[in-house]
């Protein structure tokens, strides 16, 4: 019987080895995915903080160009307003010029007024003279007699 009995317990104490040692792989299996799992996201977390410092990187450039673009467009808007103040002085002068030119123009055809006036006399004794030594009937008469007024006069 006391035989019986500790066949017994060697068969429970069997069982009980085998549950631990089942337990014991269950446990080494469940630790071989954690690791495994630990160094997935080991892996993953050394690709995001590559990432995080190529974003930091392009940031810094984007920045400095960024800096680098307002930098220029203020240069710009200075030319540009160099440049209207320039167009400005230019229209200016030019509308000056052109209001002198005018002044000139109209005090040139004053004087030409005024000398047409004492020339006119002259020129009548001219188409008088004209009209005395010229045949109309000659291949030579080119001008009408206004014509040659015109001619006299201008």
């Amino acid at each position: 019987d006391e035989l019986d009995c500790k066949g017994e317990n060697v068969a429970k104490l069997t069982k009980e080895k085998k549950a631990l040692q089942e337990a014991h792989q269950q446990l080494l299996d469940d630790l071989q995915a954690e690791e495994d799992k630990c160094n997935s996201i080991s892996k993953a977390k050394c690709k995001l903080e590559q990432q995080v410092d190529d974003l930091e990187q392009t940031y810094e450039i984007e920045k400095k160009s960024r800096l680098d673009l307002e930098r220029l467009k203020r240069k710009l808007e200075g030319d540009l307003r160099l440049t209207q103040e320039t167009v400005m002085d230019l229209e200016n002068d030019k509308q000056r010029l052109q209001e002198k030119l005018n002044r000139s123009d109209l005090a040139r055809e004053l004087v030409r007024l005024r000398s047409t006036r004492e020339e006119r006399p002259r020129s009548q004794n001219c188409i008088a003279i004209w009209r005395n030594t010229t045949s109309r009937t000659s291949p030579t008469w080119l001008f009408s007699e206004k014509n040659m007024q015109k001619l006299l006069l201008s």
